[in-house]
C-alpha cells in the first residue's frame, strides 16, 4: 500500500515542511551517504542498507552515487542496476 505522503490521489495532503517527512529525508541521505561509501563489490553489506532504505528489494546493484529523498516509496525488482 502507498503511504498517503506519496500518493498522487491528494497532493494536498503532502506537506515536505512537515517533521515526519523532514526526518524521513534526513534518515534517507544519511542511508545514502553510507551506502555510497562502501565499495560496490561488497555486496551483503550494501544490500542490508537497500533493506533499510527501499520499500522493497529483490536483487539490485546500485553503484555509488545514489542518492534519493524518501526512499521507502522506492520498489525494486529482480536485477535492477544503476
Amino acid at each position: 500500500m502507498i503511504p498517503l505522503m506519496f500518493s498522487k490521489c491528494h497532493p494536498v495532503d503532502f506537506n515536505p515542511f512537515d517533521l515526519q517527512h523532514i526526518a524521513t529525508r534526513k534518515r534517507a541521505k544519511t542511508l545514502c551517504l553510507q551506502l555510497n561509501a562502501i565499495p560496490a563489490h561488497h555486496k551483503k553489506a550494501r544490500l542490508a542498507l537497500y533493506q533499510d532504505l527501499f520499500g522493497h528489494v529483490s536483487t539490485a546493484i546500485i553503484e555509488p552515487g545514489f542518492f534519493c529523498d524518501y526512499g521507502k516509496n522506492i520498489f525494486i525488482g529482480e536485477q535492477f542496476f544503476a
